[in-house]
């Protein structure tokens, strides 16, 4: 039972100051108004419900580009920074990336206030082209759930070279002359 001190405002309504330490917890609070005597009495209850603070999780940076990337072959990784930027814990439970992209991440389980995890992305391009890809934060945060943006673009690992149709592969040539090849 806490009880507060209230200021008179007109005949239907009264002030009082509530603390943020009322509000802390989830829950249910019980108001009521006592009236001292003389002709005093209590007023009927009312009830309101506390709901939990989410937290807030901030994401840096929000897009990654990995530029060019031969298809098949797995990219250095790049980092993106979880901070748990509120005054509440957040749950993470679950980090994933989508399409080209994977990652390795330090998130699980509870990120305590001013707590950070990491994550690593990595790019393995599927095929010659531009792609794009998400790396998603499922959570307990307001905003849940929070993405970054993945971009990279696949291209050719390796060049072939060889003798064009009715080409070859070696010819003779006279000093000071030269010698045409047909290549595909």
């Amino acid at each position: 039972l806490n009880q507060r001190t209230t200021t008179f405002v007109s005949a239907t309504q009264l002030k009082a100051s509530i603390s943020a330490a009322d509000l802390a917890e989830a829950g249910t609070a019980y108001v009521g108004v006592v009236t001292p005597d003389p002709g005093g009495g209590t007023s009927t209850l009312l009830n309101f419900t506390i709901t939990a603070h989410a937290g807030q999780l901030s994401i840096s940076p929000a897009a990654l580009a990995f530029g060019n990337q031969p298809v098949g072959i797995a990219s250095a990784e790049q980092s993106v920074t979880a901070t748990n930027s509120g005054s509440v814990p957040v749950s993470i439970s679950g980090v994933s990336a989508t399409n080209a992209f994977s990652e390795t991440d330090n998130c699980g389980g509870v990120l305590a206030p001013a707590a950070t995890c990491k994550v690593s992305v990595i790019f393995t391009p599927t095929g010659p082209d531009a792609e794009t890809g998400t790396l998603t934060f499922a959570d307990s945060a307001a905003a849940s759930p929070q993405t970054v943006a993945l971009s990279g673009t696949g291209i050719a690992s390796s060049i072939s070279i060889s003798p064009g149709t009715g080409g070859s592969t070696s010819a003779t040539v006279q000093s000071g002359q030269t010698a045409t090849y047909k290549l595909s």
